[in-house]
């Protein structure tokens, strides 16, 4: 609630002589987010938008249609917004407050890093399932680690041991190899680190071919070099074989070629055929909380 033109002021103090630092602030009220972006900050958390509403789909069941409306609201200001599924302030996925078990985050995951070009932060051990559930502070087992703990946290203890494999237990490599994977294509593959995003959602909503936009969220990633990614996330727990409408406006916008194609998906190596056609199914299996990052050819048709 400090008023951003104190931090206006305070932060072209601090970046006269400090150019290197980044400011992130936690701005709940989604009116105020561009006065505290003209003031100066870098980010914003995306709590009350995304990370809200990923954690409703996840645990309550809510609509995977929802996250539309999230980019929507923040269109002018997304590579503004830092998105998160873990911090100090909320409880850890893994834990009996949030999902009870990491993996069931994994969908959201994949949407919440790959959908912009924004940054998304990985929290103290989330990346191998912490669950937060020590006594270890004023507000006892709460499902948190926070700054006002006073212990170490112990998968922060097992990552930063002399010999982290040894430490790990096969869950927890599983855990930490998926997110790994999955923060290297952020960071490695053009369509995602600079490319056009394009919800497809809209044209799924009376999908006929097994796609449900409830559990279901599809979108594509797509680079100036021609690199194209059909992204979809499945928050159900069972293996889906869905068929996902292209419709006309994205093959013309993204200029993406048509016909029959071998798709690879790039979090596990495995090869898909898929059809692009216009206004039409695009048949592809998706596994029970998980998803597929599927790369096909690109070009104009």
């Amino acid at each position: 609630m400090v008023p951003a033109e104190f931090w206006r002021f305070a932060i072209q103090k601090l970046h006269y002589k400090y150019t290197h630092v980044l400011f992130i602030a936690e701005v709940y009220n989604p009116g105020e987010y561009r006065h505290y972006i003209a003031s100066g900050f870098n980010y914003l958390y995306d709590k009350v938008g995304l990370y809200d509403t990923l954690r409703a789909i996840i645990c309550d069941g809510r609509s995977a249609s929802s996250i539309t409306g999230c980019w929507q609201s923040i269109d002018d200001i997304r590579d503004h917004m830092l998105n998160f599924l873990e911090n100090h302030d909320e409880q850890r996925i893994a834990s009996a407050y949030f999902a009870g078990n990491a993996h069931k985050a994994l969908p959201a995951l994949v949407v919440s890093s790959m959908m912009d070009t924004n940054p998304f932060m990985v929290y103290a051990g989330q990346e191998i399932g912490e669950t937060g559930m020590d006594a270890e502070g004023f507000s006892g087992s709460d499902g948190r680690t926070s700054i006002f703990d006073y212990w170490s946290v112990p998968s922060l203890r097992k990552l930063t041991s002399s010999n982290p494999a040894n430490e790990l237990t096969t869950d927890e490599v599983t855990l930490y190899n998926y997110y790994y994977k999955v923060l290297n294509l952020c960071k490695k593959q053009p369509a995602i680190t600079n490319g056009a995003f394009y919800d497809l959602q809209y044209a799924n909503y009376s999908n006929k071919y097994g796609y449900n936009c409830d559990r279901q969220y599809a979108f594509i990633r797509k680079s100036d070099d021609g690199q194209t990614l059909l992204i979809v996330a499945n928050f159900a727990p069972n293996t889906v074989h869905v068929g996902v409408c292209i419709p006309s406006h994205a093959i013309s916008f993204l200029h993406l070629r048509c016909g029959l194609t071998s798709a690879t998906d790039l979090i596990t190596g495995n090869l898909q055929t898929i059809e692009v056609k216009e206004d039409s199914p695009a048949y592809i299996q998706v596994p029970g909380n998980g998803a597929v990052v599927l790369q096909i050819a690109g070009k104009a048709k």
